[in-house]
């Protein structure tokens, strides 16, 4: 099944603040990458310990000092967000997004997704884009809170998207093709 597409059409970003406790900082040293390994390990033990090299350093475009964001609490990295430019087509990805089991519903997604658009902003893109996968649903509901879009690019999409936004409580929603022009608008309780 593929992940879930969503874009982000360049528009003024909603500020969160994090809890208080929190700060943020950007990867800065060589044991970031075993932080960064670490909150991605959390409650996933099948993941790889080289996480970072494989989807960080190894990225198109990436250059994890200027992209790759921490929440830090106290002195433990509790969650991380990168925020790639790729220049060449002229668009945003939000990639690797991931919060230890502790600090999860605490708000600090909202924060992340604000501070990871605002960055890309600094760039001349007109979009940005995620993808996710269905289970991760309060990751999918900060999204669409941050005005993310679902993006309809395959043909289970709109039904898979049907079933979320209805689960969410959210009247409706917008679809985008994927060349980021309007598909169509998903209404609860209406069959697609």
């Amino acid at each position: 099944m593929k992940q879930l597409k969503m874009y982000w059409r360049r528009q003024p970003v909603e500020e969160f603040s994090l809890p208080e406790g929190f700060s943020v900082t950007q990867y800065r040293f060589p044991e970031d990458k075993e932080r960064f390994a670490d909150i991605w390990l959390d409650g996933k033990p099948e993941q790889d310990p080289d996480v970072f090299d494989k989807s960080i350093t190894n990225y198109p475009d990436a250059v994890a000092e200027r992209d790759v964001f921490f929440i830090v609490r106290g002195e433990e990295y509790v969650a991380t967000i990168t925020a790639i430019y790729h220049p060449a087509e002229n668009k945003g990805y939000i990639h690797m997004v991931a919060a230890k089991t502790k600090v999860r519903g605490l708000g600090i997604g909202n924060f992340m997704n604000s501070l990871a658009l605002k960055r890309l902003c600094e760039y001349p893109c007109e979009y940005v884009y995620l993808t996710t996968d269905d289970f991760r649903k309060p990751a999918i509901k900060s999204y669409l809170r941050a005005g993310f879009l679902p993006v309809d690019y395959d043909e289970d999409m709109p039904a898979r998207w049907q079933a979320l936004i209805e689960e969410f409580g959210i009247p409706q929603v917008e679809m985008l093709h994927d060349d980021t022009s309007y598909s169509r608008t998903l209404v609860a309780g209406k069959p697609v």
